[in-house]
């Protein structure tokens, strides 16, 4: 299957709860992503029940890593491209694109609001 989105790849992985090991390769969306660190990372942060990624067990502190990573990565596109949206706008994009940014925002706050700081500041 050529999965080319987040939101194609949840609407895949969405009714597989049970899923704790995935391999992913080669897809177009792993063309978006740049490197392959990129993509696992963002695997780890949006599938928390993900115990191994490309036959490599998913570290505590990894996950930890890469929700934080993800955090501060969404928390800047909201700035950036959503300052001017509509609420409903935001909360639907995030419900499509990001179901599990809310969860882990507040999880990792410290991440989100240095996120927020820098992309408002235009760095």
């Amino acid at each position: 299957t050529q999965i080319e989105t987040w939101h194609a790849m949840d609407e895949t992985i969405r009714d597989l709860t049970q899923l704790q090991s995935i391999r992913f390769d080669a897809a177009p969306l792993q063309q978006s992503m740049g490197s392959h660190a990129t993509m696992r990372s963002h695997f780890i942060a949006r599938y928390a029940q993900l115990t191994k990624f490309n036959g490599t067990i998913v570290k505590d502190h990894e996950r930890i890593d890469a929700e934080r990573r993800y955090v501060s990565t969404v928390a800047r596109l909201l700035v950036t491209q959503y300052q001017t949206a509509m609420p409903q706008e935001r909360d639907e994009f995030l419900q499509r694109e990001h179901a599990r940014y809310p969860i882990l925002a507040q999880q990792h706050e410290t991440a989100a609001q240095a996120a927020v700081a820098s992309g408002s500041n235009g760095n």
